[in-house]
């Protein structure tokens, strides 16, 4: 090979790295820009069944749980920190627009509020906060904590990012998400933002809850 054309190669391999380093720098934009990751990326590593999610989980009442339980019941989904005074008091205020909107499906329905802290020695403290935004029925609603790990695969499953920033200031980055589980651990809406379109949330609460019923009917 010649100097001429050794350069030509040379030159070509450059344009090629440059072209793939732009589609690659472009993929991870796209799927990662705004609040919701896009495409491929955010299905990578998700199980398609929330509720079999392996690990254990402690409610509000001091009860253990897993996620196993909620199996056959259509749950309103979202996660905060216990103090967060900034985002974390409007996702349970929609959630509580939502369940004022749904509340006929009361026996098919259950809001759950993961908490990001480990709370497994303070229960009261989290039943406590939990009074004061008056979400304290056990039947409707369950606020759950765990170990570090197993909150952490809940929330990978569903695209949410988290960390603190500055525990005696109570400041923390989170994704703020609600998301919709079918009775099946199929996720059937992630929404993620504040103030987001509530009434196609309630729309696809409602639908499924018409699925849960119809399996109802037909298992008679």
């Amino acid at each position: 090979m010649n100097r001429s054309m050794k350069q030509g190669y040379l030159y070509s391999l450059r344009i090629l790295g440059i072209c793939f380093l732009l589609f690659a720098g472009y993929i991870a934009w796209y799927t990662s820009s705004g609040d919701q990751p896009r495409g491929f990326w955010s299905t990578i590593g998700r199980t398609n069944d929330f509720y079999g999610l392996a690990g254990q989980w402690m409610d509000q009442n001091g009860n253990r749980i897993t996620l196993k339980d909620f199996r056959g019941k259509v749950t309103v989904i979202s996660f905060i920190y216990l103090y967060c005074n900034n985002s974390c008091p409007t996702i349970i205020d929609e959630l509580k627009e939502i369940d004022k909107s749904i509340y006929h499906t009361n026996d098919h329905v259950k809001f759950v509020v993961i908490v990001f802290d480990d709370l497994r020695e303070g229960i009261g403290q989290m039943k406590e906060v939990f009074d004061s935004y008056e979400v304290n029925n056990p039947n409707r609603w369950q606020i759950l904590t765990s170990s570090p790990n197993v909150i952490m695969n809940a929330a990978d499953e569903l695209n949410v990012k988290y960390s603190v920033l500055d525990d005696q200031t109570f400041n923390y980055f989170h994704t703020n998400l609600i998301a919709v589980i079918g009775s099946d651990g199929k996720i059937v809406k992630t929404d993620y933002g504040l103030r987001t379109k509530l009434s196609k949330i309630t729309h696809d609460v409602a639908e499924a809850v018409k699925r849960v019923k119809t399996i109802d009917k037909s298992s008679l």
